[in-house]
């Protein structure tokens, strides 16, 4: 052979790749898959537990144990209800007119009130709590409402006695009074040994032995009147009776057209209070069509020390011939 004369020999190994592409596009997840939908459901719900984002709507307000119920009706001008998502502005006065609002919470954005054929509901304080002392240091309280971009609405409404039990979840300096106890209720099993003295007591006041304690048996009948009470014992006063009106009393209209009618008297109290009341209404009874659907309320508005006024309130197709209404007024005589 030629030693100048090469010979090219070409030979191959086998070496093995593996399909890495290939194998990955099998297990990356596609919006068909079943395992996409798996590993969906996986991120959601641990984002879910981790406090990413909530089930829940994130307008709703929170529950709390100082929000006051307000339910109300709105209508048109025309008195059909309206029905819509609006901005409302809700405000305490402590007068039924003018003043400067002791406390204002507004729903707008996010939290726009609902209203559904005239009716909506807010709980009141849910997103600007209501301070404590507003409800405990005013006697009387009235809501203003403002609805959209219109001035407030007249007359302010007055609130009732829901308000006022929020005063039970604290005890204000001073207000457990010896007035305010039951009869037996502090025994000498409640008090420490030795912890009432002579010193503790005024000076009206003196310990004598059990054979002089002051019994029921010791007090004249009538010799305990209201001028030998202390400032802080108030006797309440109740006044109760009946508003019974049809369609034989002017005025009344809950039987003729359709949409919000009412019917309105004013009831005077046979004897005044110191200070308004707090007033209670019931329906006792109702004469309407069977042809219709019954739609009646009763309501206490424009409370004054002497009486107010009780409005009979029915809307729609429903048709009333009669009602009788009851009330109950306690307050300071």
């Amino acid at each position: 052979m030629d030693p100048q004369e090469r010979i090219d020999v070409h030979f191959s190994i086998p070496v093995w790749k593996p399909r890495l592409l290939e194998t990955l596009r099998v297990w990356i997840p596609n919006r068909g898959s079943v395992l996409f939908t798996l590993l969906v459901v996986g991120l959601f719900f641990f984002a879910q537990s981790a406090g990413a984002f909530g089930l829940t709507a994130s307008n709703a307000p929170a529950s709390s144990t100082g929000t006051i119920a307000y339910q109300g009706r709105l209508a048109n001008k025309d008195g059909s209800p309206v029905t819509a998502t609006l901005n409302m502005v809700f405000r305490l006065y402590s007068v039924q007119s003018g003043g400067t609002p002791l406390w204002e919470e507004q729903w707008t954005a996010s939290n726009s009130v609902a209203v559904s054929d005239g009716l909506f509901n807010v709980m009141l304080g849910s997103i600007t709590p209501v301070n404590q002392a507003t409800l405990t240091g005013n006697s009387s309280l009235w809501l203003g409402i403002s609805v959209g971009s219109d001035g407030e609405m007249t007359p302010r409404v007055q609130l009732g006695s829901v308000p006022y039990a929020f005063q039970a979840l604290t005890v204000p300096d001073g207000a457990i009074t010896t007035a305010k106890l039951t009869d037996g209720s502090v025994s000498t099993a409640k008090l420490a040994d030795g912890s009432v003295t002579q010193s503790k007591l005024g000076t009206n006041i003196s310990i004598v032995p059990p054979d002089d304690s002051i019994s029921t048996a010791k007090i004249v009948n009538g010799s305990v009147t209201r001028a030998k009470l202390g400032p802080d014992a108030i006797i309440p006063l109740i006044q109760s009776g009946d508003v019974i009106a049809d369609t034989s009393v002017t005025g009344w209209t809950l039987h003729l057209g359709s949409g919000y009618r009412t019917y309105q008297a004013h009831v005077t109290f046979p004897k005044g209070f110191s200070q308004i009341p707090v007033v209670i209404t019931a329906l006792r009874s109702i004469d309407d069509s069977p042809a219709t659907g019954t739609r009646l309320t009763v309501f206490a508005q424009q409370i004054t020390t002497t009486g107010f006024d009780m409005v009979v309130l029915t809307w729609a197709d429903s048709i009333v011939y009669g009602t009788a209404a009851t009330w109950i007024a306690y307050g300071n005589p």
